[in-house]
């Protein structure tokens, strides 16, 4: 069985239906070191910003008090990161506060990846990672968006690789989130964009962060055209019992 997912840009995307789980794994939740930008980073116009706390308090413009959903989706068993939940990738859970039903915010990522997308900064294209993330539809589920810059910092803790020399290790968090990328023939994450680190949009595409060690949430450069994008959607799951 094959599902069709849609954007505004015309894209028709094919994936098969898996129920393929990467299982148990521990992620980092340590805080990630800083490193001065490069100088590729640099000729992209990008400011090196602090970053954001979870609850968005460094930054009272930021996006990041978005409101959990108010309705619950009951199901048998809550999902973990790394794992696919009604043929979406689950990259992140938090679980709820609650005194009987145990319930959790997950954080989806988009099957697909798009490349070279310019930051809401950008002085010709502005919209377009917005426009994007307004048409994307991945089977039965909508309103997708671009991360904020407190789920890019979470997304950085959990699959951020622990060190800068050498391959991609395997049975780090990155690669087996790739890894279950694959097995769903779907966009995986990328670590580099040629010699440099590739860069993901994040906080409304006026921010940048990137999955390779020691770099920072950045200020999105006004010139540069070679960002990348992956969206997200929160969804509030409850056990049933």
């Amino acid at each position: 069985m094959r599902f069709h997912v849609f954007t505004t840009i015309g894209l028709a995307l094919v994936f098969p239906l898996s129920l393929v789980s990467c299982g148990e794994m521990e992620l980092p939740t340590a805080p990630l070191e800083k490193e001065e930008a490069s100088n590729s980073e640099a000729a992209n116009s990008e400011a090196t910003v602090p970053e954001v706390s979870p609850s968005g308090e460094d930054s009272p413009t930021s996006s990041d008090h978005i409101p959990p959903p108010s309705e619950a989706i009951i199901v048998a068993t809550l999902p973990t990161p790394c794992s696919i939940w009604r043929d979406h990738v689950v990259a992140l859970t938090t679980p709820m506060d609650q005194t009987t039903t145990p319930e959790a915010l997950v954080t989806l990522i988009s099957l697909y990846d798009w490349p070279e997308v310019p930051s809401a900064l950008n002085e010709s294209s502005p919209t377009l990672a917005a426009t994007i993330a307004q048409g994307y539809q991945e089977y039965d589920l909508t309103n997708w968006r671009i991360p904020t810059a407190a789920e890019a910092k979470a997304l950085k803790a959990a699959y951020t690789l622990p060190h800068s020399s050498g391959p991609v290790l395997e049975g780090s968090a990155f690669e087996s989130l790739n890894a279950l990328l694959r097995t769903l023939e779907a966009s995986e994450l990328h670590l580099t964009e040629g010699a440099t680190n590739a860069r993901y949009l994040c906080e409304d595409a006026t921010r940048t962060f990137s999955f390779a060690p020691n770099t920072t949430i950045s200020t999105a450069g006004t010139k540069a055209t070679n960002y990348r994008l992956r969206l997200v959607k929160t969804l509030r799951l409850k056990q049933k019992q």
